[in-house]
């Protein structure tokens, strides 16, 4: 799916809640960077949730997805992070190997820092509306939790 795409199923989800989520930075959700030893990785999307809690979305094909996982971990260390933080990450076609591999990374962050939540979201089509009310879901149930 086109960034462009992503964007706006994403914007016009979230625009329902402008009271509590906010672009992490003022205008710019896309490419956040996340600063690490004078290096950037950099976020697809990213919120304030409440001005206290991280909110990330990653959309990725299959063999990004361990990279994208870890980069977080790296984030979160360096800078002692220690509001909450959900990642949603939503991988598109790919090998069940990578899905897997993200997922286990994953779990150990959230086993060094418990404030870091981690959703999966998985297609097989980009068009197909399946993940895209699964996304809703779970930005609705981050809201209301």
């Amino acid at each position: 799916m086109e960034s462009a795409e992503l964007k706006a199923i994403i914007s016009s989800y979230l625009d329902g809640f402008q009271e509590r989520v906010s672009p992490a930075q003022t205008g710019r959700a896309r490419e956040f960077p996340l600063a690490v030893s004078g290096y950037s990785y950099f976020a697809d999307f990213a919120y304030r949730v409440d001005g206290t809690t991280w909110l990330f979305v990653e959309d990725d094909e299959g063999q990004t997805a361990p990279h994208n996982a870890s980069k977080y971990w790296r984030w979160i260390e360096h800078n002692n992070i220690t509001q909450p933080i959900h990642l949603l990450h939503i991988i598109g076609p790919s090998y069940g190997s990578y899905k897997q591999l993200a997922k286990f990374l994953s779990e150990k962050i959230n086993k060094e820092y418990s404030n870091f939540h981690y959703h999966q979201i998985c297609t097989a089509n980009w068009d197909a509306l399946e993940w895209q009310e699964v996304f809703k879901r779970t930005i609705t149930d981050i809201l209301q939790g």
